[in-house]
């Protein structure tokens, strides 16, 4: 986590302890961006449960259960899938003026509560530092990126009618593109109407704005990615006031 003020010690769970938590209070189905669905649980509900307590940690009736009910229905919740040195899920929650992350790896999950305007750059915690590429701006049909072959990528886009200065700009930005990973907000029964995006090339960090028409790649570092996140929640939830 990044030097923010943490509200409370984070609490671990395996992906098991956290799926049997969710179920146990009754916040119904797992979102899928924490949902473990491939790890079966080996104890029952109740041992999963005793070992909790047995760990200090309680599953009802304090700071988890808090936790627990602002992933599952805070006013606003942003999810993420990162694709760094190995794969995390990130579902972050906002209500008032605390923040909550829980963080899923492979072999657990960390829960951590924060003040809400530490939550974008809480989402990006596991970026390693990478100058922004230094390229132009350019935007393309998304449709027409998202039908694209990666492997052919100017010839493609050129073929679907974007300009072929913009294909060529495109396929330069994209080139080489390894770590790389998304974020979508919901707020009020609403879904975001567009999504943010990083891409980490061989010349640098870009983030990438996928609107329902254009997708728009331009340099960014990690401040400028949070930015980002934090303008997505402020528009999909109608805030008045900024989120950072």
């Amino acid at each position: 986590m990044t030097g923010h003020t943490v509200l409370w010690s984070p609490v671990r769970l395996s992906p098991v302890e956290l799926a049997v938590c969710w179920s146990h209070l009754g916040l119904g189905a797992l979102p899928r961006v924490l949902d473990p669905a491939a790890v079966q649980p080996r104890d029952s509900v109740r041992e999963v449960l005793t070992g909790l307590r047995g760990r200090g940690v309680a599953p009802r009736g304090g700071q988890l259960e808090r936790q627990l009910r602002t992933l599952a229905g805070g006013e606003c919740r942003i999810d993420s899938w990162q694709f760094l040195d190995e794969p995390v899920r990130l579902r972050a929650a906002l209500s008032g003026p605390v923040g909550v992350l829980a963080v899923l790896r492979a072999d657990h999950a960390v829960l951590v509560s924060v003040p809400h305007y530490a939550v974008p750059g809480q989402l990006l915690a596991g970026l390693a530092p990478v100058d922004p590429a230094p390229l132009p701006p350019v935007s393309v049909r998304a449709t027409a990126l998202d039908e694209a072959d990666r492997d052919h990528l100017a010839a493609a886009l050129a073929a679907r009618g974007e300009p072929r200065s913009a294909a060529e700009r495109c396929a330069r930005a994209l080139r080489d593109a390894g770590h790389h990973g998304r974020f979508a907000v919901t707020a009020g029964g609403r879904r975001s109407g567009r999504v943010v995006a990083f891409h980490d090339t061989g010349l640098g960090r870009l983030l990438v704005l996928r609107g329902p028409d254009r997708t728009t790649c331009l340099p960014a570092d990690r401040a400028a990615v949070a930015a980002a996140i934090a303008e997505l929640v402020d528009e999909t939830r109608g805030s008045t006031e900024p989120l950072a």
